[in-house]
């Protein structure tokens, strides 16, 4: 209640005071023998608002006081090893990956780096890829680089990988819940992984790879050739 009173009177003051004004004028023409009643009275009621308020924001200094705390000095061996820190890379990019479209697009806040979310097509699957770059230089950060889960070309719903065979000849195929039977395929999904990572960081280095975001719609008419790339 004291906060809302202060607050009105530091917005209203000025009206407040001309109310008061216009009050003892009318008494002073109406009721002459109470003008004088009437000034002493704004007077006294002028001089409890001065008390009141001096009075709150004493109290409110009282209940908030500002403290400086020094803070310690650091050695210059440890103002070197909290400079010389590299960020993890790969933990923002992963961070920002399950973020809002605000946090991915400002990972990291006023360097241009941006997250850029891509598909690689391989065979009948696509590859979610993932990394940061910073859009108007076409630069690369090497070490943020990521795979997400394969989805299929044609129906664009989860796929999984499954073995069969001798340890020597084991043939991997490829399933979908909507494709009509399994897919065989040369490599397990890790070792897929890593050719899906080696192949699109390879050509990000060398400037082949477009740094801008694409929807999964574009990534199947890449896949199927309707889009170059």
């Amino acid at each position: 209640m004291e906060e809302g009173f202060v607050r009105f009177m530091r917005k209203w003051y000025y009206f407040v005071g001309v109310g008061l004004a216009l009050l003892a004028t009318m008494f002073a023409v109406f009721f002459p023998a109470l003008a004088v009643v009437m000034i002493v009275i704004v007077l006294v009621a002028a001089g409890f608002l001065l008390y009141y308020y001096y009075k709150y924001d004493i109290l409110k200094k009282e209940k908030n006081p500002i403290r400086k705390v020094p803070k310690p000095l650091m050695r210059v061996e440890d103002v070197q090893a909290e400079s010389s820190v590299m960020p993890d890379l790969d933990e923002m990019a992963k961070v920002a990956a399950q973020g809002a479209p605000t946090i991915k697009r400002h990972m990291i806040e006023g360097s241009g780096m941006d997250m850029v979310e891509r598909y690689f097509p391989l065979g009948e699957i696509l590859f979610p890829i993932s990394f940061i770059a910073d859009r108007e230089r076409a630069k690369y950060q090497e070490g943020s680089f990521d795979v997400g889960e394969p989805v299929c070309l044609w129906h664009t719903t989860s796929v999984w990988f499954s073995a069969s065979g001798p340890t020597d000849k084991v043939q991997y195929m490829v399933h979908c819940s909507k494709c009509p039977s399994p897919k065989g395929i040369q490599k397990s999904l890790e070792d897929t992984k890593k050719i899906v990572e080696l192949v699109s960081v390879t050509t990000l280095r060398e400037g082949k790879m477009q740094m801008l975001d694409e929807t999964l719609m574009d990534a199947v008419k890449r896949g199927t050739g309707e889009l170059p790339g």
